[in-house]
């Protein structure tokens, strides 16, 4: 095994969550993503939509010329209330396909390889059986909207505590190279579930990983002592954690040598705190879970 991270992954990181308050200031987004780019420890970057015309201009040849992994994340944008995928109410369904399809033409404006699509769109509808028809309907013409345009792959978090063969056996049968599943190890401690137990039911058809919240101890610490909350719980992983999720992702071929799928940090700056600092944070967790899996013989040949 080689000590270069780099040769069995591509390390991307999710602006818009190291950088929350990015758009609120004139010209803040490309003066981040210019930061990241800057940045050699990242291959890959996964941003959202960019409301200023002239500034997505400059971000994109930003990116362009940077020769960055470029992935985008369909994210509700001012909702006074959720759209769902899933709904069973037509007007609803269509609403968000729409906010979605849109989405998919800026992410292609962006030369994006990869969509994702937020769990906001979808995690309700998971939870009744009625839904799922819908929740089916419509990935079939997100992926009908977005194979006309081009090879870019569509990715959707599910929610773990229903990922199963008797789930996912009722998505649409259509190009799994182009369509399928992303996930975020955040949130296996939410729900308190342990990797392999749902990893194994998606691993077939993963296209995208996050790592969420990765930090050292201290902030851990000050991380899971905050209140929690039911939906877009924040929770912390450290790197024992982080460890066990390389291991899985090796194991499912996901990265590798030759394989190099991309896995990004998705830490969340908060507002006490300066952005650069806490993806300084993240970059060491992971390498810490890194020399771990070096180092623990009993784990890595195994996988």
């Amino acid at each position: 095994m080689k000590e270069d991270i780099h040769l069995y992954m591509k390390i991307g990181i999710v602006h818009h969550t190291a950088f929350p308050l990015a758009g609120s200031k004139s010209g803040g987004t490309l003066e981040s993503i210019t930061d990241i780019v800057s940045d050699p420890f990242f291959d890959a970057i996964e941003i959202t939509s960019i409301h200023d015309s002239n500034e997505r201009t400059k971000v994109k040849q930003t990116l362009l010329s940077s020769g960055i992994l470029v992935c985008f994340n369909a994210t509700p944008q001012c909702l006074t209330k959720p759209l769902s995928l899933g709904s069973v109410i037509e007007f609803e369904r269509h609403s968000a396909l729409q906010m979605i399809k849109e989405a998919v033409d800026e992410a292609y404006e962006m030369n994006a390889e990869i969509f994702t699509i937020s769990d906001d769109f979808i995690s309700e509808a998971f939870f009744q059986e009625h839904t799922v028809r819908a929740l089916n309907e419509s990935f079939k013409e997100i992926y009908r909207h977005a194979a006309l345009k081009g090879t870019m792959k569509v990715a959707y978090r599910p929610p773990f505590s229903t990922v199963s063969p008797s789930v996912t056996g009722k998505f649409p049968k259509i190009e799994q190279d182009q369509f399928g599943f992303l996930i975020d190890l955040d949130h296996l401690p939410v729900n308190y579930e342990m990797n392999d137990k749902n990893m194994k039911y998606i691993k077939k058809h993963l296209l995208y990983s996050r790592m969420g919240n990765c930090c050292k101890v201290g902030r851990y610490n000050q991380i899971m002592g905050k209140t929690p909350h039911t939906r877009n719980q924040f929770t912390a992983v450290h790197a024992d954690q982080l460890l066990y999720f390389l291991r899985n992702l090796y194991k499912f071929d996901y990265i590798g040598e030759g394989n190099q799928g991309v896995l990004s940090l998705n830490v969340k700056t908060m507002d006490y705190e300066a952005p650069h600092s806490v993806i300084a944070n993240g970059k060491r967790t992971l390498l810490e879970a890194w020399r771990m899996l070096q180092l623990n013989q009993t784990i890595w040949p195994n996988c």
